[in-house]
């Protein structure tokens, strides 16, 4: 594992909504949490769910990952809390969360999230109904209301790098070609097939989310939804981006306390976590073409701004350091 410098754990109860479970049977969803220093937007996050989600029961499962701030406002009857001893990372934790899951399904949710209609159940009715499903997530707005441009994109490659460092792609993100890296807010009007959800809200079968070997630990953060549904479409199945389910994604609570909020520590680690994405489905060769693009992008950048965290991207995508 590679990161930008910067388990066993006691149980609570089981939360389960009032609504949509057989008696004696067990929960329809398992909502796994990753907690570090987020126990406010955690709590937040679930008043939303406990107001919205009336259709299905479910049971919430929190991973602390070695909060520095301990959480003990989550210390509470009905979620089940879990203590990780240390930090491994975001896709180590989503593991950990699933192997303490007692439903068929698994959704995966951001502390930075707010579920503005009743997403479990419209994620669960979905999956049962589509069994070319392999996952499925939300429609992610910003606080405006808004539909992300991260809500869903394509599988990254050389050409989509350059467009994404080079930033053509926000800046024409209607443009045919230009636009490719991420899917337009009119591709939003309806539920449809997609190459990637946004991991801060993504649902998958307990099952095949084993069958496929969980989350890859080697990503510390970002880019592990990426390679994970990457396997899921090398396994055949479909991904899917359900229009009628909504999310408001706060976005990085958690990720700019870990990096102190310093912007050029987080992309540094979204190009860590790139290279390993292209090294494992794509071959060292076209890493290194990656990288090497990821270089003269920002040489290029640091000639006209003269900034100095573009010139350690560049010194990045050169291999000095």
């Amino acid at each position: 594992r590679r990161r930008v410098p910067g388990g066993a754990g006691r149980w609570g109860g089981t939360h389960m909504s009032d609504n949509g479970g057989a008696p004696g049977r067990g929960p329809g969803v398992s909502i796994r949490y990753g907690n570090w220093n987020s126990a406010d937007e955690v709590t937040e996050s679930l008043a939303s769910l406990d107001s919205g989600c009336r259709a299905c029961s479910y049971e919430v499962i929190i991973v602390d990952n070695d909060s520095p701030e301990k959480p003990v406002s989550l210390e509470r009857g009905d979620v089940n809390l879990v203590l990780n001893p240390e930090n491994k990372g975001f896709g180590a934790g989503c593991n950990v969360g699933a192997r303490h899951a007692r439903a068929d399904h698994l959704l995966f949710l951001n502390p930075d999230t707010i579920v503005r209609n009743d997403v479990p159940a419209i994620l669960l009715d979905f999956m049962r109904q589509h069994p070319e499903a392999g996952a499925c997530g939300s429609v992610l707005l910003n606080t405006e209301g808004v539909i992300s441009s991260g809500c869903s994109r394509r599988f990254p490659s050389l050409f989509n790098t350059i467009l994404e460092l080079s930033s053509l792609c926000f800046r024409f993100p209607h443009a045919p070609v230009i636009g490719r890296p991420f899917y337009g807010e009119r591709e939003h009007d309806a539920t449809r097939a997609v190459d990637c959800v946004n991991g801060c809200c993504l649902m998958m079968r307990k099952d095949f989310f084993t069958e496929v070997g969980g989350f890859d630990e080697d990503f510390f953060l970002y880019y592990e939804e990426t390679e994970l549904l990457k396997r899921v479409a090398l396994r055949g199945k479909k991904v899917f981006s359900v229009h009628t389910a909504e999310v408001t994604h706060l976005q990085h609570s958690s990720t700019k306390q870990y990096y102190d909020n310093e912007h050029y520590r987080i992309l540094l680690q979204h190009l860590v976590s790139s290279d390993i994405y292209f090294k494992k489905h794509h071959g060292r060769l076209y890493a290194a073409l990656c990288r090497l693009a990821a270089g003269w992008i920002y040489l290029a950048k640091f000639c006209v701004h003269r900034r100095k965290e573009d010139l350690v991207f560049c010194k990045w995508g050169f291999y000095l350091v």
